[in-house]
This record gives structure tokens, sequence and C-alpha cells, in this order.
């Protein structure tokens, strides 16, 4: 959510976001803005002309080490990918589903979730795909542990549902697909950066998470994790980044990475990299927890300033899986397309899904942007 642009310059207690996304409303240090032109000017707009073929190799490695750090992971187990959606299309074809077949996924999550096991099942009718409902009167989390059983194999879900913000209790249900003997896929994207993320807390098989949203980069860029079990496993689509040695392109050889480096497929966008390298950098300064604490108080105080109003949220303020970051509001009364044009007027950026508005909160909003919304809604 960014209000007019005004409120930006009065907004100091967490005061920072990419300079590749919002370096004209003045959110970045002066360090990130000097470092993002040095970088651009002396090699980005040269391509790799000015690189070494190891300093090419070795471009994404601070990258992966804030992504380690960012995530409490091991460096060996961290990935850097085009998006999500890349690493996601390849989870139900990396395994050899053998007498557990079941996969649980939720019904009103990300395509990039679901869509890959949809596309399985058109050719292995063997699987058998179970969704999970996420609705305002239900626990997903217990939605989901209720479909576990002896034959499931996985359960792949979003930390933070895209559309009505309700966070998973990922201790409960890390815990019931343990004891099931089933992996646990994690799409973080609506979660890293706005919340902590622990993955040696967690102990997820994978997880992924695009680099926009909250974590300041933009489209094009993801970050993953695998497990030390599942980097046994083979990526199911390759390119020419994912061997051993990428330059020496022996067109007749395919020698994997020993890390999750073997899943990065090609050359990503220069500019694209440095920027999230240095936006990761400074949510690990930041703390994603101060960050959660803060959007928790925002999201508080618009939910106690919508009681008794025709506006109700999705996961109400008392709600066990409310996130922090995203809210979702229904009014059954607001013509939506008109409520959509006056929040653009006032220079309110908010989405509409599913005829709900969706509220995302960030570490640069404050409370005076709570109150811009809030005079448009009531």
């Amino acid at each position: 959510m960014i209000t007019s642009l005004s409120d930006r310059s009065n907004y100091k207690t967490l005061n920072h976001f990419t300079y590749l996304n919002q370096a004209s409303l003045g959110l970045v240090p002066e360090t990130s803005v000097k470092a993002m032109h040095e970088f651009l000017d002396k090699i980005a707009r040269h391509g790799n002309a000015l690189m070494s073929d190891q300093e090419e190799l070795d471009f994404l490695e601070p990258l992966r080490k804030n992504g380690a750090k960012l995530f409490n992971a091991c460096l060996e187990n961290i990935l850097v990918a085009s998006s999500a959606s890349e690493i996601l299309s390849q989870v139900p074809f990396i395994f050899q589903f053998s007498k557990k077949n079941k996969v649980i996924l939720v019904s009103t999550d990300f395509p990039s979730l679901t869509r890959p096991w949809l596309a399985l099942k058109k050719t292995n009718s063997n699987v058998v795909i179970k969704f999970a409902d996420d609705t305002n009167n239900s626990s997903l989390t217990e939605n989901l542990i209720k479909e576990i059983d002896s034959q499931t194999a996985m359960i792949c879900v979003s930390y933070v549902q895209f559309s009505t913000g309700t966070k998973v209790d990922i201790t409960r249900l890390r815990q019931a697909t343990h004891d099931a003997g089933a992996l646990l896929v994690l799409d973080v994207t609506q979660a890293a950066g706005a919340i902590p993320i622990d993955i040696k807390e967690i102990r997820p098989d994978i997880i992924v998470s695009s680099g926009y949203k909250w974590l300041g980069g933009h489209g094009g860029i993801a970050l993953g994790y695998f497990s030390d079990t599942l980097l046994k496993n083979q990526p199911h689509a390759t390119g020419w980044m994912s061997s051993q040695n990428p330059f020496e392109t022996k067109a007749m050889e395919l020698i994997f990475s020993n890390n999750a480096r073997k899943y990065t497929q090609s050359t990503m966008s220069y500019l694209t990299v440095r920027g999230l390298e240095l936006s990761a950098r400074e949510l690990i300064d930041i703390n994603p927890l101060r960050i959660e604490k803060h959007a928790l108080s925002l999201s508080s105080y618009l939910l106690e300033s919508l009681k008794d109003s025709q506006w109700t949220a999705f996961r109400e303020i008392d709600s066990s899986e409310r996130s922090s970051n995203i809210l979702s509001l229904r009014n059954q009364q607001i013509d939506s397309k008109k409520l959509s044009k006056e929040l653009k007027d006032k220079n309110i950026v908010c989405s509409l899904r599913n005829g709900r508005l969706r509220v995302s909160i960030a570490h640069y909003n404050s409370q005076e942007d709570i109150d811009v919304l809030l005079a448009v809604l009531l």
C-alpha cells in the first residue's frame, strides 16, 4: 500500500526500501543509492563485457549469502532462479512417487503452486490431488492437517495466502507432515521480508520466494531453498548454469553442481540481481521481526478503526491465522470499480481480489497512511 507521496518524507521508523523500486520516494539509504548508481554506470550498462567468466559465475554469491542469512539457512542449500514459478513448476516432476501418492493443496492458493500438479495429473493418473479450503469460518491449518493420511506424500502451500492474508501455523503443519512422513513445500513470497523465516526452526523440504513483494526486488528473480535430502534429487529442467563448471560449455556432458546452484538455469538481469542483494541486506539490518511487529501494529489499528462499520475482514483481529502484512476486507455495499478509482485518485495502491480489497502493509508505511485509507473507506 503506497499512499500520497508527501507522506514518505515524514516516516522514519523503518525508513528503507530498494533503490530499484522506491528511490523516488526517498526511502533508500544513501549508500544503497550510490552503490546502485556505481554498479549501473560501471558494469550493468555493459552487460557482461567487463566481467571475467569467474566474476560472472561468482556474481550470484553475495545474493545467495544474504538469502542464507535472511532465512537462517546454510549457503549450500540456497539457490537463485528467475522466478518462484520456475522452481515450483519442477516440484511435481522431481520426485518419484511410490506407495504414497497424495498431494494436498489449497483451492484458492496462488496458481503457481497448483497448476504444476494439475499438469502432472494429466500424465500420471495415480497421483491423488486433494484441495483444502481457506474459509473465514475455519482454520486453514486444521483443514490441511485433516487431509493428511497414510497416503500423503506432500503438502504444497503458501505460508501466507495471497488473496486472504491467512497465515498457516507452520509449526503445527511441519509437525503433522513430519509425523506422517510427508514433505512440506512452502511458498513464502507473501511473507519473506515481512515475517521472519527461520529455516532451521521450520525444517521445510523446499522454500521458494519471488524477489519482489516484501523482499523489495523486481520481477524476474527468486530465492529458493532445498533440504539436504532433496538436494540429492536432480532438477527436472536444466540450463547452461546448472552444471558444476558452466563455462566449460561441454554440450555432450551434464554434471550438475553439487549444491543448490544446480537449480539456477541461466543468466539473469545483473541489475535485478544486485538490487535484490542490497534489498535483502537492508532487510537483514532492519530485522524482519521488527517489520512484523510494525505491520501488526498498523493492521490492528486499521481493523480496530473499522469496527462497527460495514467493512469485515477475512481474518478478524483476534484470529490466530491473521498475518501482519495482508488484510482482506469486504463491504457488500461498495461498488468495487468506484472504490478502485477513488483509491487510485488518492495515490493509495490496493488490489481487488475475489471481490475483496487487499491491503498490503510494508515497513515504510505509517499510521498516517492508514488514516488516508480510512478516510476513503469510512
